[in-house]
């Protein structure tokens, strides 16, 4: 948990989006010895659709590689306040906000579904755009949000690298 606490420090600046935009921001000596122990991990989260190595670098030093921690995938989303939330009375459905979760995983998390939503001929490029035309930008970004650190949570749970659903499903919808 130490070191993961120090890779956060070390990537963290003056804001969110500055660090996630900006990343000549971290001397590239200290990443590379802080992320040295996950070198591995990092490897496995960069197979996942619109993370790339920094991504996973971030990623690691929010959440860590421990994931018997969260218990399942949905505890993981919930945390990082990267779910749908939901508030249900008397069988009216009213507005439900997620959890603010961590604003460094957000900055990043939100970069990388806009990366994966551009995507061609994948899972989560079909996913973003489908739910854009239906449900609108902001909705679409988070759902695709949500897909990315569950399938980060089940690659660093399973050590096995990410496999797009593309190339087992069609993406017309179809089934």
């Amino acid at each position: 948990m130490a070191s993961t606490s120090a890779l956060t420090l070390a990537l963290t600046s003056a804001s969110p989006s500055e660090t996630a935009l900006n990343s000549a921001s971290v001397s590239p000596r200290l990443t590379s010895r802080l992320i040295a122990p996950f070198a591995g991990e990092v490897e496995l989260l960069d197979t996942i659709t619109g993370v790339d190595r920094r991504a996973a670098e971030y990623i690691i030093a929010e959440i860590g590689v421990d994931m018997a921690r969260f218990g399942n995938s949905a505890r993981l989303a919930s945390w990082a306040g990267r779910c749908p939330g939901h508030h249900e009375s008397a069988g009216k459905h009213k507005s439900g906000r997620s959890r603010p979760g961590s604003k460094w995983l957000a900055a990043i998390m939100a970069q990388r579904a806009e990366a994966a939503g551009r995507s061609k001929n994948t899972y989560l490029g079909a996913q973003f755009q489908r739910l854009r035309g239906r449900r609108g930008h902001p909705k679409a970004r988070k759902a695709v949000e949500h897909s990315i650190l569950v399938a980060a949570y089940h690659v660093l749970d399973r050590h096995a690298a990410y496999q797009d659903l593309s190339t087992s499903r069609k993406l017309s919808g179809n089934r």
